[in-house]
């Protein structure tokens, strides 16, 4: 029989109209055991959800069609974490990061994560203490910000924002630094696809000792890209998991 109409229950943190937009399936579809899987994991890629458990009626409907039940739990609204690591090749490295994944009551996604980690000079072959030196240390600093359902619509906003700086001391350099920012509105087709129009900017500093001012470079790009949904496959970056990118 094919798939009926569905009933959502939850989420209640935010409008279940977002979840399901995430739903794929259409009345009339082929029932099949992969559309409820792919189902149940598209909406799992929205950050504020916590659980998602589907349930197909007992009986079918006026039209031979298979009603069923999506049942959408609600996740904890923010996260805070931190790690640390030592490696004898790498030196000595941290994270810490916080999440609030429901900053306006629609499900919006916001991430900001530091990242501290020894970057030392091409020359340095061993990592000891003898060596090391605070001037040596790089940094990157991270923001993500994402928006399910735009406006109401299949389109999902994007925001990333990076600042790094890479130690790359020696040879005359103190230091290389990228700021990057991109902003991306994804449509979401289908379960198996949905393009998205991207708009990035970067800047990068070169810092020398054999000049008097850091060297300065920028560049504007835009791309499109075409995203595919592959159920239990996680992507980078964007915060929405299944939706990973093929750049054409």
């Amino acid at each position: 029989a094919p798939f009926g109409e569905a009933t959502m229950n939850g989420p209640h943190a935010f409008n279940p109209a977002i979840a399901r937009s995430f739903l794929y399936i259409q009345p009339g579809d082929p029932y099949s055991p992969r559309a409820v899987e792919d189902a149940r994991n598209s909406i799992r890629q929205i950050p504020a959800v916590g659980g998602v458990r589907i349930t197909e009626g007992k009986t079918l409907d006026a039209y031979g069609r298979l009603p069923y039940t999506v049942d959408v739990g609600d996740r904890l609204p923010y996260a805070i974490g931190a790690s640390a690591k030592y490696s004898t090749t790498n030196g000595p490295a941290g994270q810490v990061y916080w999440e609030d994944r429901n900053v306006f009551g629609g499900a919006e996604l916001l991430r900001l994560q530091a990242d501290v980690f020894y970057a030392p000079p091409w020359y340095i072959t061993s990592q000891n203490l003898n060596s090391f030196s605070i001037h040596d240390l790089g940094w990157r600093f991270s923001a993500s910000f994402m928006k399910p359902a735009l406006w109401g619509t299949p389109n999902d906003l994007l925001v990333n924002a990076l600042d790094e700086r890479t130690s790359t001391s020696g040879a005359g350099f103190f230091g290389y630094e990228v700021e990057d920012a991109d902003a991306t509105v994804a449509r979401n087709c289908s379960r198996r696809s949905s393009p998205s129009l991207s708009r990035a900017m970067a800047t990068s500093r070169t810092f020398s000792s054999r000049a008097c001012t850091p060297r300065n470079d920028a560049a504007f790009c835009s791309w499109l890209r075409f995203h595919s949904f592959m159920a239990a496959t996680k992507i980078a970056p964007s915060p929405i998991e299944g939706r990973s990118c093929i750049c054409l």
